[in-house]
């Protein structure tokens, strides 16, 4: 039933060789996908020495599955972060998710990378009236945000909607051309990738960290995840909760379709994503939606025939071409955690992006290079990986004190914030891990 995705007919794929040896380097970056190519990419522009390994091809990951929709709002719209932070936060995440992007384009354009980048417009809609307090909600919210939303009147919404907003100047991309056609033009002498390289073991030292692999070790003085969740024993997995969500692309011929990212809320409170994907004269109506927590609904075939029935009433697109489906993880306090794992360890982390991997993923480069160059980027504290919000893991979190906490995620993140104000002991941190 499932296929790989849209974005793997498209690919730019290069062939990169497997570790056979031990070797050093400055920084070992466990992970080939969007964060481990931005992290990779600022780093060797710092002129440091650095190792990618990749446990399969370069992109083919969690990027492969993504939407490609780039914007500087998040999956869990606007309201919910309003129940958990003020608005100064709020504009903070909102800023360096745009900084995100902006480096993406800027990239794009430095090494002129064929991956059909193109800004577009982003819209939220209501298909029903029923969902327009969410509509209202969110426009209200954005305002006080300060982010240039505006009411879409005469929108071009590929449907009938009862109420809908317009972000300008977000974008869409391959993200698996993307990635690939990155990796190919920041390759230098001081740049090694490996693929089919699979990381059995990290082990952090005091002045070093050695990461066994299937073809080799390799010492350097930092580490970096990046990938899609720390592996091991790692306390930052309780903090998050795994789900998975599905896409389809639809031949769609020459059936007319705007450009543009289209959030839409329909029957029951569903929300369905969908855009308009074009390459080398083929032309795809993707549709990505039913999310579920995983172990909640493992009914995939029915998932992927709700996105079919909702392709044919709403678009009249019949022919499905590509099925998918990718998991992600959604933090406690719907932040990703990026950064070191304590405050006195060179083992950095990038996780938690929920379904906003390809801006957050490049935000989470900008942060850990920054870091280890020792330039520190203004968000690290927002994203700070060994933070402490026990309060933040509810939607009433601000109004609840810690004496009145007692869920286990709750609990969880005590007991994490008084891990993390402990002496750290890096001979004691290390653990197998499968990447």
């Amino acid at each position: 039933m499932l296929t790989k995705s849209v974005w793997n007919q498209f690919a730019s794929p290069n062939t990169y060789p497997s570790l056979n040896n031990d070797i050093t380097a400055d920084v070992a970056i466990i992970g080939g996908g969007v964060t481990g190519i931005s992290t990779a990419r600022l780093l060797t522009q710092n002129g440091l020495n650095v190792v990618v390994l990749e446990s399969m091809k370069v992109g083919g990951g969690t990027t492969s599955h993504s939407s490609g929709n780039l914007y500087f709002t998040v999956d869990k719209n606007l309201s919910q972060f309003h129940d958990k932070y003020d608005f100064g936060v709020i504009r903070k995440i909102i800023t360096s998710r745009s900084a995100a992007l902006n480096q993406i384009e800027e990239w794009v354009k430095e090494f002129f990378l064929d991956c059909d980048f193109n800004r577009v417009p982003w819209f939220l809609y209501s298909g029903i009236a029923d969902n327009n307090s969410k509509i209202e909600s969110e426009y209200t919210y954005a305002r006080e945000a300060d982010v240039p939303v505006d009411w879409a009147e005469a929108a071009p919404v590929p449907l009938s909607f009862t109420k809908a907003v317009e972000v300008k100047n977000q974008a869409q991309v391959n993200p698996m051309r993307y990635v690939q056609e990155l990796a190919q033009a920041i390759q230098s002498d001081n740049l090694s990738i490996f693929e089919n390289t699979r990381v059995t073991n990290v082990n952090e030292h005091k002045d070093h960290i050695v990461i066994e692999t299937t073809g080799g070790t390799v010492t350097a003085q930092y580490a970096v995840h990046a990938t899609h969740t720390p592996k091991g024993i790692n306390i930052l997995q309780t903090l998050l909760g795994p789900y998975r969500e599905y896409g389809i692309a639809c031949p769609a011929g020459d059936k007319h379709f705007p450009e543009g990212i289209f959030w839409g809320y329909h029957e029951d409170g569903k929300k369905f994503s969908s855009l308009i994907y074009e390459r080398n004269g083929h032309r795809y109506v993707l549709v990505i939606g039913e999310p579920h927590k995983v172990g909640q609904s493992e009914d995939s075939i029915k998932a992927i025939r709700n996105l079919e029935a909702f392709a044919e009433k709403h678009y009249g697109l019949t022919e499905v071409a590509f099925r998918w489906g990718g998991q992600h993880y959604r933090p406690a306090d719907l932040l990703p955690y990026i950064g070191s794992e304590s405050k006195t360890s060179n083992v950095f982390v990038a996780t938690g992006y929920s379904t906003d991997g390809l801006v957050y993923g490049t935000l989470a480069g900008m942060i850990i290079a920054g870091e280890i160059s020792e330039t520190p980027n203004e968000w690290a504290g927002l994203y700070n990986a060994h933070r402490f919000t026990p309060v933040k893991t509810n939607v009433a979190g601000r109004r609840r004190t810690v004496g009145s906490i007692g869920s286990s995620t709750e609990r969880t993140g005590i007991v994490y914030g008084i891990l993390q104000s402990l002496p750290s002991c890096r001979e004691c941190r290390s653990g197998s891990i499968n990447h």
